[in-house]
């Protein structure tokens, strides 16, 4: 398999247990010395990149850490509005708002409160009581 290579592409990297965490960087630290084409592509909150130092001193060696700051205001309510409306649904002004400023624009909060308070909406536009059912139950925004 001349001119290939396997790149994992991992999501809720943060979330990865310890012992999980530690044994990929050392086996992705041995495709590194074994000059194997081999790589991983992960996204994670901005904890990752202590937990991976934690895991293997000489980890954060093996990764570049690109971190993505907080959308705008405006940014941050257009992440919420435009999929809701593509799938029919609404949020009132004041409850976009609110998890604008609870989430600090931060674009995992954004989606997990967006979702959470879609989840637990009984019908019409989501309103401010949806999203404080959300900040009523914080595990909700937990890693699985």
């Amino acid at each position: 398999m001349a001119d290939s290579a396997l790149v994992l592409f991992i999501d809720e990297f943060h979330c990865i247990e310890e012992s999980q965490l530690s044994a990929l960087i050392m086996v992705l630290h041995r495709c590194v010395q074994a000059r194997l084409p081999v790589t991983v592509v992960g996204a994670g909150l901005p904890q990752l990149r202590g937990r991976v130092g934690n895991a293997k001193p000489y980890a954060e060696r093996l990764f570049d850490f690109a971190e993505i700051g907080a959308l705008s205001e405006g940014e941050a309510a257009h992440a919420i509005v435009q999929p809701a409306e593509a799938e029919g649904a609404a949020y009132e002004a004041e409850a976009v708002r609110l998890i604008v400023a609870k989430t600090g624009g931060y674009p995992y909060f954004l989606q997990a409160w967006a979702s959470h308070a879609w989840d637990v909406v009984a019908a019409g536009p989501i309103t401010v009581a949806d999203v404080n059912k959300v900040l009523a139950h914080p595990q909700l925004l937990r890693c699985h």
